[in-house]
């Protein structure tokens, strides 16, 4: 998922003060002795993007933004506990129409990666803060979430959107202590093994067959964080720049199946630098350009792992066409799959040119 306008101008204008020789550990993703991309989950993404999921933010565009199957199984899981609804079940729709009626509001989508090295409470107090108002607070102070604040200061304008966010981060802090904390906690240990061997597949499989095209690219290396709330449509973002921009790239883990799902969401994602400098705004409207931009990236992505590593191909197509619901996706063939993706002639021929491109 790229930014909207009104995202893209948040972070164009977020710019940090002249700095010389600065490092940090966010500055530099991969673990030591490692580059490239690492994956790497992570609470404070993962609670926020279980808030939007929980509250049913709708679809925007061809691929779901969250997750339906993980919704059910967090309503079913509180039924069970006797704590359905909690705070943030019953403001659901309240704040769901207000994302979706708000286009400055659609930067909560990529919020949790501004507040990616803070804690999950860091993050809220900080958003807190600045949906209050509150510049000079001590939770606005720390590094970890400077460029966060930032950027959601220049977005909130208006005190409907404060209010929204305020009551979207009090909804999400009783819901970190009565539900959310422990079932992440239950959720990782049973399925620390699927993490440890995504990982696997990941840095020393798929990272290493595409690294010659994302060293082209200039996306080199960068940190993958897979998250069970999320649907297929993705996260990309370039990086903080107070803190060298670290790139992050957020990407659906389904609870179910779908093992190497998180990684062809990554594939994908990572295509719309290609398709963003191809695609022609002016040829399209709105609505228009971001269906012809959603499709050519799942498609481009088919076409970089044909290349790189087609081994990969059949999967991927089944897994984006289980994404908008085929039931019967397992052979993944070539002739749904672009039925289902339709793409202009001319851009085809540019993406394809581009994969030839050395």
């Amino acid at each position: 998922m790229a930014l909207t306008a009104s995202a893209r101008a948040v972070d164009a204008q977020v710019q940090p003060p002249p700095r010389r020789g600065a490092r940090s550990a966010v500055q530099q993703p991969a673990r030591p002795g490692q580059g490239g991309w690492q994956l790497e989950p992570n609470t404070t993404v993962d609670l926020w993007y279980h808030g939007l999921a929980v509250i049913g933010v709708a679809q925007q565009g061809m691929l779901p933004l969250y997750s339906a199957a993980y919704a059910s199984r967090v309503r079913e899981e509180k039924e069970r506990l006797g704590i359905y609804p909690t705070k943030l079940d019953e403001i659901g729709e309240e704040i769901s129409r207000a994302i979706e009626s708000d286009e400055a509001l659609s930067l909560l989508h990529f919020a949790p990666l501004y507040f990616h090295a803070a804690d999950p409470l860091e993050m809220l107090h900080a958003l807190g803060a600045v949906a209050d108002r509150r510049a000079g607070d001590v939770a606005v102070a720390s590094p970890r979430v400077r460029f966060g604040a930032i950027a959601m200061t220049q977005m909130l304008q208006t005190a409907g959107q404060r209010r929204a966010v305020r009551k979207l981060v009090e909804a999400m802090e009783d819901e970190y202590g009565v539900f959310f904390h422990e079932f992440r906690e239950r959720h990782r240990a049973e399925h620390r093994d699927r993490l440890a061997d995504l990982e696997r597949r990941w840095t020393y499989g798929l990272a290493l067959d595409l690294a010659a095209f994302l060293e082209r690219v200039g996306l080199e290396s960068g940190v993958l964080i897979p998250s069970p709330a999320l649907g297929p449509e993705g996260r990309l973002f370039q990086g903080d720049p107070f803190e060298g921009r670290a790139r992050l790239l957020a990407v659906w883990m389904p609870l179910e199946g779908g093992v190497d799902a998180p990684l062809y969401g990554a594939v994908r994602e990572l295509g719309f630098t290609v398709v963003d400098r191809l695609v022609d705004p002016e040829r399209y409207d709105r609505s228009e350009l971001e269906d012809v931009r959603a499709s050519a990236a799942v498609r481009f992505g088919a076409m970089l792992l044909e290349f790189f590593a087609p081994e990969h191909l059949s999967g991927y197509r089944r897994a984006f066409l289980e994404a908008v619901g085929y039931e019967s996706a397992e052979q993944g063939t070539a002739a749904a799959f672009e039925q289902t993706y339709p793409l202009d002639p001319e851009v085809l021929s540019l993406l394809r040119r581009e994969i030839r491109r050395r």
